[in-house]
């Protein structure tokens, strides 16, 4: 019971920045408690990453890695100070022998965030921003948002790192959307948009189409609006809150600006060539309209006159048809009407009676001899001629 209570006190004494006295606290009933010896390796841990000379960073870090080894003798499953020993690999560089401890943590304890959260931390630190997007996520799953949106943060500085810019600033959006209040967040929001401004309107073609420069230039100038009202309204809260780091917000307020006022000018500029492009097409299309309705006027022309041509055409043709049809149909009834006289004539003389055989044997030996007669009374007169 006493040294629960003197945790909570020496916790306490933390929580107010009391660090000296909490230090003191915890030494105290370390010999006999795991925990206030854990809490002093990670105050040790703590102070070796706000340390700026290397030599004392070494000592902070030699001395908490010397209390999470004495944690581990006396229980091997702490996973406190497993983690914590993972911690001291990772301030000293070595981010592949961190790597492996927490993940052999975070196997198995897979309900302790600290772990998962480094390991992420150590892919940052390795260059694989995909992987460490994934475990962020994760994080971000699994344990929530953390204090005061630091999970958030995390990923949002992933997905910045892995390119996904887009991404980047939905999600610091929707952490100051949660936490409107931190003005960390806030902050970094702005740095955001800023830089994906600046990085794109450095990165825009000059020979780009005037359409579609003119769409970039407005996202740009939207995103660098944002940033810069962001950087006027934190302005007066800056220096009174102590999250926020060291940052010049004049000095963002006077950079954003300048790049605010470029941009517009371009857009401007943009919008002026947009409208002569416009104009001249405008112009040119008037142009071709005109020029087609009179090709389409002339080929309907051409059409019309062909077609009466064509008319034209058949209808003599069709009275050529007509007439020698008319002159066929004559040709057709003078011939059936000579045949028709022909016929009648015909049929008269073979209408007369036929005489009997004998009849025609009697009046041809009667021709006969009448021929005969005649013949010889020729010749006798022939002869009297002659004398």
């Amino acid at each position: 019971q006493r040294n629960s209570a003197g945790c909570m006190l020496a916790n306490l004494k933390l929580e107010l920045g009391e660090r000296d006295a909490a230090k003191r606290l915890f030494s105290e009933m370390s010999a006999s408690d795991v925990y206030a010896k854990l809490a002093l390796a990670n105050m040790e841990v703590e102070a070796a990453v706000n340390s700026e000379d290397p030599k004392e960073k070494e000592g902070h870090l030699k001395t908490a890695m010397r209390n999470y080894q004495r944690i581990l003798l006396q229980d091997g499953t702490n996973t406190y100070a497993a983690n914590g020993i993972g911690t001291v690999l990772f301030e000293r560089g070595h981010y592949r022998y961190a790597r492996d401890i927490f993940t052999k943590v975070n196997d198995a304890a897979p309900t302790f965030p600290d772990p998962a959260l480094n390991l992420a931390h150590v892919q940052m630190k390795l260059g694989k921003y995909g992987t460490a997007v994934q475990l962020y996520e994760s994080c971000l799953l699994n344990f929530g948002y953390g204090e005061r949106g630091i999970n958030l943060s995390y990923l949002a500085q992933a997905l910045h790192a892995a390119g996904n810019k887009d991404k980047c600033q939905k999600t610091l959006q929707r952490a100051v959307r949660v936490f409107p209040y931190e003005l960390s967040l806030w902050l970094e929001l702005s740095n955001v948009l800023h830089e994906i401004g600046q990085e794109e309107y450095g990165s825009l073609p000059l020979e780009d189409a005037v359409d579609d420069r003119l769409v970039a230039l407005r996202s740009i100038k939207s995103r660098l609006a944002n940033s810069l009202r962001i950087f006027k309204w934190l302005a007066p809260n800056l220096e009174q809150d102590e999250s926020v780091e060291g940052d010049d917000a004049a000095r963002y307020i006077s950079e954003c600006a300048a790049l605010l006022e470029a941009v517009q000018k371009d857009a401007e500029a943009a919008t002026e060539k947009k409208r002569l492009v416009d104009s001249y097409s405008a112009e040119k299309q008037a142009i071709e309209d005109k020029a087609r309705e009179e090709q389409e006027e002339q080929e309907r022309l051409a059409r019309e006159a062909k077609e009466k041509e064509a008319a034209r055409i058949l209808e003599e043709y069709q009275k050529t048809q007509k007439d020698m049809m008319e002159v066929h149909k004559k040709h057709v009834e003078e011939n059936k009407s000579r045949k028709g006289t022909r016929l009648s004539v015909a049929g008269s003389g073979a209408k007369k009676r036929k005489k009997p055989a004998g009849e025609k044997k009697q009046k041809k030996k009667k021709g006969a001899g009448e021929n005969d007669s005649s013949s010889s009374s020729s010749s006798s007169s022939s002869d009297s001629d002659s004398d």
